[in-house]
């Protein structure tokens, strides 16, 4: 109807570029000066994985409600998003297996994300200056993500958009914060600060991963975001459908502190490959017997890791670390070796000081203190 005229989008195979998208332009100029609609999206066909248009007679084709009974509609989606619909796009059950392992990822990811939000409140929530570092990082690279993901969707660009989501789930949340987490929200009193601090990084986190998979992973978002209403936050929206895109302050997006982290976390893989090393020569076991000694010469680099000493030990999830400087060292040199001490047992770092409190005698002082305060309020 008029109220349509011009359409917003115009969307059909590559088949239409001389059909319905041409037919439709020709008369709609002659008549009215202008073109019938706003935008046109072409996309490609779908094709058996050897490339085969898909047809009854050969047996190939591979219908959406096989694949929804088998996978469930949640990875038919995701597939749809990742293939990349200006080209002819190939199904077949190993091509689903990459959607597939992709979702498991997300939902393992927003169940650990929920799962540590346990006991949290939005009114628990600290201010952006109170936060850890680490935290304030990755609530840095969360605004970096949603910019990202929201100019993707805007340009219909649904590949790009879902995996940067799915590849911040991935390698910034599971394979380094969230890992690195689990010793603030395992040993720490339960309102301390420290682990107050996570908590807030980890609801913001949620709540924005939940609005950016929701226009493809609708129905996890929705019960994802149920799950929150019903157990931490009760005054949200009814439905993420009903939520706005997310939108941080400025202030997050700190490039000094940017910075900072990425040259630390490229400087981490030069770390943890000789963690791993130790590793297979039985020197440890667990990154948590490793003490890491930093030997530098170059005078910048000591300055810089002297500086971000104290964030090491949760950054490599190691016990301790220190710096050596020394002369004629080419770039940087690790030192990988068993820690000192004793392991304690709550918290499985290797410290000098377990057994010295004596209302603890069994664990390394800063559980004993966390001990203390669990039994100050009778836990």
């Amino acid at each position: 109807g008029a109220d349509h005229y011009p359409a917003d989008l115009y969307m059909e195979g590559s088949d239409q570029h001389r059909g319905w998208f041409q037919t439709s332009l020709i008369p709609s100029v002659a008549l009215n000066g202008h073109a019938p609609y706003r935008s046109v999206l072409t996309h490609g066909f779908v094709l058996d994985d050897h490339g085969r248009a898909m047809h009854k007679s050969m047996g190939n084709v591979v219908s959406p409600q096989e694949i929804i009974a088998k996978y469930g509609a949640e990875v038919l989606r995701l597939w749809v998003a990742l293939g990349d619909y200006s080209e002819d796009v190939r199904v077949s059950d190993k091509i689903l297996g990459g959607a597939v392992d992709t979702y498991r990822k997300v939902r393992n990811t927003l169940r650990y994300l929920l799962g540590n939000l346990h006991g949290f409140r939005p009114e628990d929530r600290l201010e952006d200056s109170a936060l850890l570092e680490i935290d304030r990082y990755m609530l840095m690279r969360l605004a970096e993500v949603s910019d990202a993901v929201r100019a993707h969707y805007e340009a219909f660009q649904y590949r790009q958009a879902i995996r940067a989501v799915a590849d911040f789930c991935i390698l910034d949340l599971s394979a380094f914060y969230l890992d690195a987490l689990k010793d603030r929200l395992y040993t720490y009193s339960p309102d301390s600060a420290e682990r107050r601090s996570a908590q807030t990084a980890l609801y913001d986190i949620l709540s924005a991963v939940l609005k950016m998979i929701a226009p493809v992973l609708s129905f996890t978002a929705e019960e994802g975001w149920q799950t929150l209403r019903t157990e931490l936050a009760p005054g949200l929206e009814e439905s993420v459908f009903l939520s706005d895109y997310p939108v941080f302050p400025a202030s997050r997006l700190d490039p000094a502190l940017g910075g900072k982290w990425g040259r630390m976390l490229a400087m981490r893989e030069t770390v943890t490959k000789a963690i791993e090393e130790r590793r297979r020569e039985g020197v440890i076991g667990s990154s948590l017997e490793a003490k890491v000694t930093f030997r530098v010469s170059d005078p910048e680099t000591a300055k810089f890791i002297s500086d971000t000493l104290a964030l090491w030990p949760q950054a490599l999830i190691i016990s301790s670390c220190s710096l050596e400087r020394v002369q004629g060292t080419a770039g940087l040199e690790v030192k990988v070796e068993h820690a000192d001490g004793t392991k304690c047992p709550r918290c499985w770092q290797w410290k000098p000081d377990v057994g010295r409190d004596p209302g603890h005698p069994g664990v390394c002082s800063r559980c004993a203190g966390a001990l203390r305060k669990l039994e100050g309020k009778g836990v």
